[in-house]
């Protein structure tokens, strides 16, 4: 299958913005997010795979090594550390929109006898199930082992160790 060299380039583009300028470019996480729910065709199943391993980098290069704690008064705070309140919470939020999104990938791919049944995927749609929610494993797996102080660790350990 022909992978889209516009989506592609799409990717690299935002992953690189990201990188670059995080606290400015946040809202690019939500594009990059739209490549990892592209359609089922093969090429977007590639596609799919290529912006869940890069935003999983991007959230490896710039995920805080802390846990982000809640202010208690917004308020009394500078305007300094208000900012950096909002980029957090945004980056959180981000965050847990792609994990959740990753847990829903393995859900789907390894759903009971019953659930296949109801479901009525081709056994081609049920590999390609499969290998993304392996993929979506290893993610989570990667974000762990490198993140394991950010916030939402539980989440993912406890999907890991079941």
């Amino acid at each position: 299958a022909v992978v889209s060299t516009q989506s592609t380039g799409d990717i690299a583009k935002l992953c690189c913005s990201i990188t670059e300028d995080p606290y400015n470019n946040i809202p690019a996480m939500k594009k990059l997010r739209h490549y990892c729910t592209t359609e089922d065709s093969k090429a977007g199943q590639t596609v799919r795979k290529l912006a869940i391993i890069s935003l999983t980098a991007v959230y490896n290069d710039i995920l805080p090594s802390y846990f982000i704690k809640p202010p208690k008064e917004l308020e009394s705070l500078s305007k300094e550390v208000k900012v950096q309140h909002s980029y957090e919470t945004d980056l959180l939020r981000n965050y847990r929109v792609f994990l959740d999104l990753l847990f829903e990938n393995l859900n789907l791919a390894f759903q009971t006898k019953k659930e296949k049944a109801k479901s009525k995927v081709s056994s081609e749609g049920l590999n390609a199930r499969r290998n993304l929610g392996l993929l979506s494993l290893k993610c989570m797996a990667e974000l762990l082992s490198k993140n394991y102080n950010f916030n939402l660790r539980s989440n993912i350990v406890n999907t890991l160790v079941p």
